[in-house]
């Protein structure tokens, strides 16, 4: 009896080794972040927002076409370029099943909260960190922005603390249960990204797909003149144009 206890107890440890060995294999095409360049590679997502409606509801684009827009032969074209507060974004874009731009954007907010909660954690350069923080809190202001005009009304400084908006992560975390914000609560979160990445947003970024400081002062722009601060939207603006035709070396 006390030898199959003896022999049982060392297959069961044999068994746990094993299983310890294979938790510690990294699966075939899957990879683990530990280096500073493995959270820096998920803010170069090569997929990006979707090219459709959604776009022209930020100002992103518009037609050239000034008899389709005021015929509002495309009716959120339309309504984006004339500014018109008063058409029913909501009911069009439910009835078109418009969906791509709100799950492309909370993907994109999981990576970019990833990087924000680990990066100072890996093994990398103290610069590659600090600009990779910088970076992922600028697109995810970004994102939110892109959110915010497209599911929820116009910022109105009178109303914006009880108009409904949209859910804010700050954090990746799978259990959290979202809980819809305020207007107001979406902008003082975009406004806190921004004014905390500006200061370590390179002059020149890596690539593209990373941002770098001239987009950072445009985004602050944008988001300014959509809150109808124009004092501040205009500031924004040239800073962008000293930033960007100086130690950004765009040629404007």
């Amino acid at each position: 009896m006390k030898r199959n206890i003896i022999i049982g107890c060392i297959a069961a440890a044999f068994s746990l080794s094993a299983c310890d060995n294979y938790l510690d294999i990294v699966p075939k095409g899957e990879s683990v972040l530990n280096q500073t360049n493995d959270y820096l590679g998920l803010i170069e997502d090569v997929y990006g927002y979707p090219i459709q409606s959604e776009w022209y509801l930020c100002g992103e684009a518009t037609s050239y076409n000034m008899e389709l827009l005021e015929n509002y032969s495309s009716p959120l074209n339309s309504a984006a370029f004339y500014w018109n507060e008063d058409f029913d974004r909501a009911s069009y874009m439910t009835a078109t099943g418009s969906s791509d731009m709100y799950t492309i954007c909370y993907r994109k907010i999981s990576n970019f909260n990833i990087i924000i909660q680990n990066i100072n954690k890996s093994e990398g350069s103290d610069d590659d960190k600090r600009y990779g923080m910088a970076q992922a809190k600028i697109m995810r202001a970004y994102a939110y922005f892109y959110l915010i005009n497209t599911y929820a009304k116009p910022y109105n400084p009178e109303t914006a603390a009880q108009d409904r908006g949209i859910i804010l992560r700050e954090d990746f975390d799978m259990e959290a249960v979202g809980v819809q914000s305020t207007v107001a609560d979406a902008y003082a979160l975009i406004q806190r990204d921004i004014e905390e990445a500006l200061p370590d947003l390179p002059h020149v970024a890596m690539n593209t797909f990373r941002p770098n400081k001239s987009f950072g002062y445009a985004l602050k722009a944008k988001v300014h003149l959509f809150k109808r601060e124009f004092n501040e939207a205009l500031q924004a603006s040239l800073d962008c144009i000293k930033e960007a035709e100086g130690e950004g070396r765009h040629k404007l």
